[in-house]
């Protein structure tokens, strides 16, 4: 069963209010970062994207279905933008 902290964890990280986004925003440089990534997946057409499937924990599908709704995005969005944010943060480290 998931904690209070892995589901303000999941929604921390789709937000873009991840530990490394914290960091880069004291750096001053996240306002850099999650502009790029989010225009970088938004560019993208229906035509390059590819379905893929996974186990997600029931308040994640929640909060990301919730998060979608609130910001009139599509989930897959949400989903490739969280993505993309933590493969760049791990290319950093």
């Amino acid at each position: 069963m998931s904690s209070d902290s892995d589901k303000q964890a999941t929604i921390d990280a789709l937000e873009g209010k991840g530990r490394q986004a914290s960091k880069q925003a004291s750096n001053g440089s996240a306002t850099s970062v999650v502009p790029a990534v989010k225009e970088t997946v938004e560019r993208r057409s229906e035509r390059e994207l590819k379905a893929f499937s996974t186990y997600l924990a029931p308040e994640q599908i929640k909060a990301i279905k919730r998060l979608a709704l609130d910001e009139e995005r599509r989930i897959h969005e949400l989903v490739g933008e969280a993505i993309a944010m933590l493969l760049a943060s791990r290319r950093r480290d």
